[in-house]
């Protein structure tokens, strides 16, 4: 089961000195949560399985009925561009990737959806 989506937020402070708690970005995070904000449709993610999740060498990709997605791209923790190709594979082999977390973009022509893939 996928949990609710949610937001990491990690600042360096300008001395170095560690990370500045979110308290002090609560009133940023309400400003833009409240803004109303015209962005790409997002690309229906609701008939894509993403399996096994963590994974330790193959991850498997299955979409519901004709897939949309032209191109996909999986990324590091630091927005590194790892993989990619286009259209919507089957499968990923990700056994010559270093263990982490990485986030796979799906692109389409009514949008793009990003899910979170646990290399173990």
């Amino acid at each position: 089961p996928v949990g609710s989506p949610s937001l990491l937020v990690a600042v360096k402070t300008p001395s170095n000195s560690g990370i500045e708690p979110i308290d002090s970005l609560q009133h940023l995070l309400d400003a833009v949560k409240n803004c109303s904000i015209t962005a790409m449709p997002i690309l229906s993610s609701g008939s894509i399985q993403i399996y096994p999740n963590p994974v330790r060498d193959l991850v498997y990709i299955r979409m519901e009925g004709e897939s949309p997605v032209t191109r996909y791209c999986l990324m590091d923790v630091n927005g590194r561009i790892v993989l990619s190709g286009e259209g919507l594979p089957m499968e990923l082999d990700l056994r010559a990737l270093v263990q982490s977390v990485y986030m796979l973009e799906l692109s389409g022509p009514t949008g793009k959806t990003y899910h979170k893939i646990i290399r173990q």
